[in-house]
């Protein structure tokens, strides 16, 4: 077979509780622990010569008997062991499967262990970008354009100040809530452009700190 050829063999296996997990809704930059837990059935004791994860999101080591444990290390018969780790969001979004793969000298190594999240932003936004067209500065003065946008949060917030507001836009935040019975709640922001903008290309946004501890940001387009 395709087995480690760094320790000898063992006749014994690893028996993991389950092979896939549902990390179910994470958000970005949040940190999840993961575990997956095993027992070593057989006579032998168990090397754990490598755990790979297919990407950067998994910081992953090995536990036996509820304490780290070195691999390249032979384990006990009849231990209880686990592979723990941390699955990192930061990067990603929407659906993120990764993979660890176990190297060993037991006679079902190796082994795939199989994540998978689904990651949401802290806010999503809609539309991604408030798109003002083609407008006249002059006649911004009669007749300010207006759009709304419509922010999700991954809970209830509020908009704590404004961080930055470009020249010539006015913001302001609707009575307007939603809650998504998830947790989730959406709000619903008004942007205005005065005769107040410079002329040009206009791609700017504003900001905000919220009481999520994130902050929010809306991209504006115009012309």
């Amino acid at each position: 077979g395709e087995r480690d050829t760094k320790a000898p063999g063992s006749s014994s296996r690893v028996k993991f509780e389950f092979l896939d997990l549902d990390l179910g809704f994470v958000y970005q930059e949040n940190e999840v622990e993961i575990r997956f837990p095993f027992v070593l059935e057989g006579p032998d004791p168990v090397t754990i010569t490598g755990m790979d994860p297919s990407c950067g999101c998994s910081e992953v080591s090995l536990e036996v008997e509820g304490k780290p444990y070195p691999i390249n290390t032979p384990i006990k018969a009849g231990s209880s062991c686990a592979i723990v780790g941390t699955f990192n969001a930061a990067q990603y979004l929407n659906v993120k499967t990764s993979t660890i793969r176990v190297l060993g000298n037991a006679i079902n190594l190796p082994i795939t262990l199989n994540l998978r999240a689904y990651i949401r932003r802290h806010f999503e936004i809609s539309p991604g970008t408030v798109r003002f067209g083609q407008q006249m500065v002059r006649a911004l003065r009669d007749e300010p354009a207006v759009q709304k946008v419509k922010v999700t949060g991954r809970a209830a917030f509020e908009v704590k100040s404004w961080k930055m507001i470009p020249q010539g836009v006015e913001v302001k935040v609707l009575d307007e809530v939603q809650d998504l019975g998830d947790g989730r709640q959406s709000r619903w922001i008004e942007l205005k452009l005065t005769d107040a903008i410079p002329s040009g290309v206009f791609m700017r946004s504003v900001q905000a700190e919220t009481t999520l501890g994130r902050d929010l940001e809306i991209h504006m387009y115009a012309n």
